[in-house]
């Protein structure tokens, strides 16, 4: 999923990569390198951190509108986010 997108909107809202990725044993610079790999559980955690620091109930679509997806990928992202909570 697009975590790029999301590190993007939270940077926008003034939120760090170092505050997105706590907790995950990633570097920040995790989302400018494609080619190495998250485990679903580092993943769930950035997801989480968003959902705990994004100060718009919005985010997760604007995270979305930043790239190019399908509407059924947009969808799976705003039902994880709904999920944990975010409205």
């Amino acid at each position: 999923m697009g975590m790029r997108a999301l590190r993007d909107e939270l940077l926008a809202g003034g939120i760090s990569s170092t505050a997105l990725v706590e907790g995950s044993s990633l570097d920040e610079s995790w989302f400018d390198r494609p080619e190495v790999p998250a485990s679903r559980a580092q993943r769930v955690t950035i997801m989480r951190n968003a959902w705990r620091l994004a100060k718009r109930s919005d985010t997760a679509l604007r995270a979305g509108s930043r790239q190019r997806i399908s509407a059924s990928a947009h969808q799976r992202f705003r039902t994880v986010w709904l999920r944990h909570g975010q409205q």
